[in-house]
């Protein structure tokens, strides 16, 4: 699905959290473990948007729940 979407940002970890794939970033474990790092946020109350409500782009794709490991 081609989404039409540039995402940028400073933080790739935040960046990844905002769940456009309509998969919490906080239930899957390789991005737990870089916030534990100190790598960065995935707790959307930590992280400043600029653009576009998350509500009015994310989507939910097809197929198995690969980016959300179980979810």
């Amino acid at each position: 699905m081609n989404m039409r979407l540039i995402r940028a940002a400073q933080n790739a970890v935040a960046l990844d959290a905002l769940a456009l794939m309509n998969c919490d970033a906080q239930r899957v474990p390789h991005r737990t473990n870089l916030v534990v790092g100190g790598y960065g946020a995935t707790d959307l109350a930590d992280i400043t948007l600029e653009a576009q409500p998350i509500a009015e782009v994310r989507k939910t794709f097809a197929g198995p729940a690969f980016a959300c490991l179980g979810g």
